[in-house]
């Protein structure tokens, strides 16, 4: 195999999972955002229930982001 079709599927590869963490991180921010959009506080008698249903999915934007910054330029 030629050391550069390796490295331009090794390339690529990189640039497709990238992109798919950031479409995962975009679809989760604007989920979030509708979901803050339309919460209702009053629908909550619990406020563990609130503190769980306000975190969810936000350690998946977090660590996507947190990751972000080693993405070579």
């Amino acid at each position: 195999m030629n050391i550069e079709l390796l490295k331009n599927i090794t390339d690529y590869g990189v640039l497709g999972i990238l992109a798919f963490m950031g479409f995962l991180s975009l679809w989760f921010y604007i989920e979030r955002l509708i979901f803050f959009k339309n919460i209702n506080l009053k629908d909550y008698k619990h406020k563990e229930r609130l503190e769980i249903d306000i975190t969810r999915h936000t350690t998946i934007i977090s660590s996507i982001a947190s990751n972000s910054v080693y993405i070579p330029k």
